[in-house]
């Protein structure tokens, strides 16, 4: 009775401890991520960015570029978590923007999640390097802050890094990982891939396509290339009458096996 006692205690122990570890680096985050915020508000409005022009304008920039990089990022991580579902699986009276969204993204026998890839990794490249402009502060007064910190700090851009991640990218990635066809039904998802697609159609980016093309040929001069092949799998034996019924009908599930294509 005593060692099981000792033992509930130690669990309690070892819980409240991972609890306030957990509730210190929440709370670290916070106020890290709000002086980042509060630093580059203050700075744009003082006109201290990098890039030229009025703090309003600035600031308006900088918003659309941080909700444009949300949708590149949380797309993608929707579109290929639901590149081989069928479209008409996803299709409701809720959810008709994400059916449109998925349809385009999906089109010409998937060949468009790949154009998406190209047109999104520009666009996302592009608003990186906006938003570097805009968060770098070279003639910003560091005071008494010690040259070297503020250098490291400051100079080199890592508050808007830090903005960048949290709102441009963690947030949204999250978000569609786990709600994939809510985040394509968000209003602007289908605009978005709209306007990767049309860039990757201008052809800027074709090279790409070659570079993607000479490298397989390279791969398969070194060796045979992995692909994925569907194995047809039966459902396990239950006792339940419906899983029993189900035993007739198989499930596909992609193996990985060496071999020409």
């Amino acid at each position: 009775m005593t060692s099981e006692l000792s033992n509930t205690t130690k669990t309690e122990e070892t819980h409240w401890s991972s609890d306030a570890f957990d509730y210190a680096r929440y709370a670290m985050s916070l106020v890290v991520n709000f002086g980042c915020i509060g630093l580059c508000l203050y700075a744009i409005g003082a006109g201290y960015a990098a890039l030229p022009g009025h703090p309003i304008v600035l600031y308006c920039l900088f918003l659309f570029v941080l909700v444009l990089l949300a949708y590149l990022e949380g797309l993608q991580v929707a579109i290929l978590a639901l590149e081989h579902m069928p479209s008409e699986n996803i299709k409701d009276d809720n959810s008709m923007r994400a059916y449109r969204c998925h349809k385009l993204a999906t089109g010409r026998k998937g060949l468009n999640v790949q154009r998406f890839l190209i047109g999104r990794q520009f666009f996302v490249v592009f608003v990186v390097f906006l938003c570097a402009q805009l968060t770098t502060y070279p003639d910003l007064p560091h005071g008494d802050v010690p040259e070297w910190l503020f250098i490291g700090l400051v100079e080199t851009g890592l508050p808007g890094a830090l903005i960048v991640l949290a709102f441009g990218q963690l947030m949204p990635q999250l978000i569609a990982s786990t709600h994939p066809v809510r985040f394509m039904n968000l209003p602007g998802a289908v605009a978005v891939v709209h306007l990767t697609l049309i860039f990757e159609t201008i052809g800027i980016t074709h090279f790409s396509w070659m570079l993607a093309a000479g490298v397989s040929v390279c791969s398969r001069a070194l060796g045979e290339p992995m692909r994925v092949t569907w194995k047809k799998e039966t459902p396990p034996l239950s006792r339940t009458t419906s899983t029993r019924r189900a035993m007739t009908t198989s499930l596909a599930r992609p193996t990985l096996q060496c071999g020409a294509n």
